[in-house]
């Protein structure tokens, strides 16, 4: 992939072809050898929440240790019930805003030391939550989450999905038990030894052994149901009831200047179940029933006749003041989902992977419901201005993998990180190479082949995989470039295994779909820009490959700060340092520690990448490998012995065709004559064992 930036943004001649990239311990120490595990101290931090969630400034209790850091301890916070619907708040410690003061990577150690608290004696530390004003991203981030709450996010994913019945399975229609244990049965410690004693069976009551022998018939006898029941899986889903009738952005939006400065950031439609419709000021004081309809604007709070209105800081909250019926419902979903199954996992959205989709499907488990908020997400998810939408992915997830690993929980985190940026990557990698196939998306070369088209798009490199520069012209053409893509997604997994720090590797995800393989990497940093001007007319730009065979394979590079980033790579594959010499005479100017072929390039954030990666631990395909004297004397000897087993069958074959020109009287007569011999040869035998009778 890295040959096709070279070429289409440094101007050469030739259109090059994309690399592509993707992404043990040993035996346990013994036990006195390993340290003891220190023991961890847990702070209870007791947290007075704000009076817009609990009027009784109910406080809640939160055990964390000191190497938590902030962002664990608002993360614990989402999980308490009485906490799910605040998004915009500060915690407070006697008057100070820790949330201002540090970010969410401080851990709670080094926060009570810069607040000269008595770590050591410390058991219990007050906090508590204030309200923070909303600005327009908060009130965004408080809609998602109203969303999220009242169970909308599930029809969002369904409609968002790539296919149908994602995730679902039928792990609940299996009706699974409790395995039974016998009581009087011990666990057999090394100091106690072996137990030869049988154990005593465990007792089946006569309706499980009858369950038992129904569901093993049901396999035995291979009777097949109607091929369109394989296709239906249980679905809580489909079962939840939708709160309200709509929640979208009025048409009133984007607040005029004149609004801007009393305060006002939004303004909503909402349509409760009862058939109301309500316009909802989103207020930096947070959310109130204005006095807007849909032909008239006044975005003043509403009061009615009594003079009572509806103003709250939750949304939330909001709602259900106004519909009765919305509480209601969101009681329902609850009693349903926990009466529907005891394994919430069966229906809980995962936030770090991708979920599969099954061949076969029933259409009827795909529901659609109405909701004119839909189409208003990608508004509401990617910022204020969009700018969420468009990220420096290499940058990201290098940045990730810089992270310090020395303890369990910086481990924890890092991990955590890399698996939700590696996630979100292929998510936004997948959907745009599904429309790049569709034909929905313009290249940056459209005057080239469909197949030769290449795309960048929200950070993304996009190309087909297919032999664009005839680098696989002796070895299979596309065929073989789309299968060396595969092997570079593999190479790329190891060096993430491996996971070797000042060596980094390109983000890549690979999309097969409709028959056709996008390759999508993020683009080293400085890949786009233009090479420095050469003073020579006609004059070739700077290559940028800095370590591994060159661009126009004129020298091989061997850089040593390369060098030293892949020398634990090497070791870990057992890849001896080398010299490369190529057909042409080229030789390189050191050792090289992995194939030629992998390119290292040093991009403009310093940082050293490594591409190309199906050669990692393997060898090239012309490559000659030396032969030491042990290695010759080895193959001659596999040689003579194979020269042997040749001329043995060549010897029995030559016999069998002599035995089958004979005639039958031939072949009579030796067969008589071999009968007399070896009854000669019984004769002798005897008489020998019976004058060793007689000497004995």
């Amino acid at each position: 992939m890295l040959l096709k930036w070279l070429n289409f943004f440094g101007n050469l001649t030739e259109t090059s072809h994309m690399s592509t990239s993707g992404e043990g311990n040993g035996g346990a120490a013994p036990a006195e050898n390993q340290p003891q595990q220190e023991e961890v101290k847990v702070i209870t931090l007791k947290i007075q929440l704000p009076s817009s969630i609990s009027p009784q400034n109910q406080t809640v209790d939160v055990n964390s240790s000191l190497s938590e850091n902030l962002g664990d301890i608002k993360q614990s916070l989402t999980i308490i019930p009485a906490c799910q619907h605040l998004t915009s708040y500060d915690i407070v410690f006697k008057g100070i805003k820790l949330t201002e003061i540090f970010d969410d990577a401080a851990d709670l150690e080094s926060i009570l030391s810069q607040l000269e608290l008595p770590i050591e004696t410390l058991d219990i530390l007050n906090l508590s939550l204030k309200e923070k004003p909303y600005n327009l991203s908060g009130v965004y981030e408080h809609i998602l989450k109203f969303r999220e709450v009242i169970g909308l996010h599930f029809l969002d994913r369904t409609a968002s999905d790539l296919g149908v019945a994602g995730g679902l399975s039928k792990f609940n229609d299996v009706e699974l038990t409790e395995v039974k244990q016998n009581e009087n049965s011990k666990e057999s410690t090394p100091e106690e030894g072996v137990n030869d004693e049988k154990e005593p069976e465990v007792e089946l009551s006569d309706e499980e052994k009858a369950n038992i022998i129904r569901v093993s018939d049901q396999f035995i006898s291979g009777e097949t149901t109607s091929i369109s029941n394989h296709g239906k899986f249980s679905s809580v889903i489909n079962d939840l009831k939708i709160p309200i009738k709509s929640l979208s952005i009025s048409q009133w939006s984007p607040v005029p200047p004149a609004q801007k400065t009393k305060g006002d950031l939004l303004y909503l439609t909402l349509q409760t179940l009862e058939g109301e419709i309500i316009h909802i000021t989103c207020h930096l004081s947070g959310f109130f029933v204005n006095r807007s309809s849909t032909a008239r604007f006044n975005p003043i709070i509403k009061i009615n006749e009594k003079g009572s209105f509806h103003k709250d800081f939750i949304l939330y909250n909001l709602v259900s003041s106004i519909s009765p019926l919305f509480a209601k419902t969101i009681a329902e979903n609850e009693l349903m989902l926990g009466q529907s199954t005891k394994y919430p996992e069966t229906y809980l959205l995962p936030t770090n992977t991708q979920l599969s989709y099954p061949w076969l499907a029933n259409p009827e488990i795909s529901i659609v419901q109405p909701d004119s908020s839909r189409a208003q997400l990608p508004a509401i998810s990617f910022g204020v201005d969009g700018s969420d939408f468009v990220k420096d992915w290499n940058d990201d997830f290098q940045a990730i993998k810089e992270l310090p690993k020395d303890t369990i929980n910086q481990r924890i985190l890092r991990e955590r990180l890399i698996n939700k940026s590696l996630f979100e990557f292929k998510k936004v990698a997948t959907e745009t190479a599904i429309e790049i196939i569709k034909g929905n998306l313009s290249s940056l070369n459209p005057n080239e082949q469909y197949d030769r088209q290449i795309y960048l798009k929200n950070g993304v490199f996009y190309s087909f995989s297919i032999d664009a520069t005839g680098a696989f012209e002796n070895t299979g053409d596309d065929e073989a470039a789309r299968y060396a893509a595969s092997k570079d997604l593999a190479g790329v997994r190891i060096l993430n295994h491996i996971d070797a720090d000042g060596i980094h590797n390109l983000v890549t995800c690979i999309v097969d779909y409709l028959g056709e393989r996008i390759i999508c990497q993020a683009p080293v940093p400085g890949i786009f820009n233009s090479p420095e001007p050469v003073d020579e007319e006609g004059a070739e730009p700077a290559d940028k490959v800095a370590y591994g065979l060159t661009t126009d394979h004129s020298s091989v590079l061997a850089n040593e700060k390369f060098n030293n980033a892949l020398k634990p790579i090497a070791q870990a594959l057992h890849v001896k340092p080398h010299s490369v010499e190529l057909e042409s005479g080229v030789k390189s100017n050191g050792e090289l520690n992995t194939s030629k072929d992998i390119k290292g390039i040093i991009g403009t954030d310093d940082r050293k990448q490594g591409i190309n990666m199906r050669y990692l631990g393997i060898l090239a395909e012309q490559c000659l490998v030396k032969k030491d004297a042990r290695l010759a004397e080895i193959e001659e000897s596999s040689k003579a012995n194979l020269e042997k087993v040749e001329a043995k069958k060549a010897d029995d074959a030559k016999k069998a065709e002599e035995e089958k020109a004979k005639s039958p009287e031939t072949r009579q007569k030796e067969a008589e004559e071999k009968a007399k011999n070896e009854a000669e040869e019984a004769k002798d035998e005897n008489k020998e064992k019976e004058q060793t009778s007689l000497e004995h």
